[in-house]
């Protein structure tokens, strides 16, 4: 009894260590977010008083409480639980993933937050799938065929990162939205009506290209949703891969343990973090 106590104690107390690091990490600004002088990510502001601080922390913490919750109580009883009700769960802890890749946003100050869906997709500065997609890419076809000499061209930022199928979901989903009002109408409804006014504005303003019609909009939203979606999903092959050389309950905490990984919270919605999941699977 006392070698457990005296084993949890150090557990809790490598984890506290880990939580001040990483916070000091964080919040220290002498401490540099990438390499300086090539990619150096800026800090947000901190909040500037106590309401600020509530509607930056209040939905995440309480997201995170909720979760922990459902990831512990599972924990205790998954051992006990047939295959089918272990890949129930596994389904709501991919739902539940979705809802906390959506919450972790919240803590971003105002208007970052509402922006990031689309623009971090949107912005060929910062991606540039989407842009290609719907700007310079005429057929899938020509896309394929070019792609290899676009690469050879040299110094193609975010666009030869990786194999063309980030360009090919944005083709796809230009052409779903374009063909079926149904599936404009279901991407529309996946961003909150802020995200959607503030876009637009920035839009007009940035006037990075000519103004996207209804169809491609939509087709953003489609591809921002569909990205989280993706991302949230890597906990289900997470779970099946450990769950070959593990017991069921090593297999959930680690399916558990993704949802903590910073790439896939930090980098949600951009496009790439689909691969986290299609890799795993």
């Amino acid at each position: 009894m006392h070698i457990q106590i005296g084993q949890s104690m150090r557990r809790t107390t490598i984890l506290l260590i880990a939580v001040v690091i990483s916070a000091a990490l964080l919040l220290i600004p002498a401490i540099p977010l990438g390499i300086p002088g090539e990619w150096d990510w800026p800090r947000r502001a901190l909040p500037s008083g106590l309401l600020q601080l509530l509607d930056r922390l209040v939905i995440p913490f309480m997201t995170a409480v909720g979760l922990l919750s459902f990831c512990r109580g599972v924990d205790l009883h998954i051992h006990r639980l047939s295959r089918r009700i272990q890949c129930l769960l596994l389904v709501v802890l991919a739902m539940c993933s979705l809802w906390w890749l959506t919450a972790v946003r919240q803590a971003a100050p105002s208007p970052h937050r509402e922006l990031r869906p689309l623009w971090v997709l949107y912005d060929k500065f910062t991606s540039g799938y989407f842009y290609e997609a719907a700007f310079r890419t005429e057929s899938q076809a020509e896309l394929l065929s070019t792609y290899e000499a676009r690469m050879a061209r040299g110094d193609v930022f975010h666009e030869g990162t990786h194999p063309p199928g980030l360009f090919l979901l944005n083709w796809w989903a230009l052409q779903a939205t374009a063909g079926s009002e149904t599936v404009t109408a279901i991407a529309e409804w996946t961003q909150p009506s802020s995200t959607v006014v503030m876009f637009r504005q920035l839009e007009a303003e940035a006037h990075i290209a000519r103004t996207l019609s209804r169809t491609e909009f939509a087709a953003l939203c489609l591809v921002s949703f569909l990205s989280t979606v993706l991302a949230a999903m890597t906990v289900i092959p997470v779970f099946g891969l450990v769950s070959l050389v593990a017991d069921p309950r090593t297999a959930w905490r680690a399916a558990t343990l993704m949802l903590t990984v910073p790439t896939i919270s930090v980098f949600s919605p951009r496009s790439d973090v689909a691969y986290a999941f299609s890799a795993a699977l």
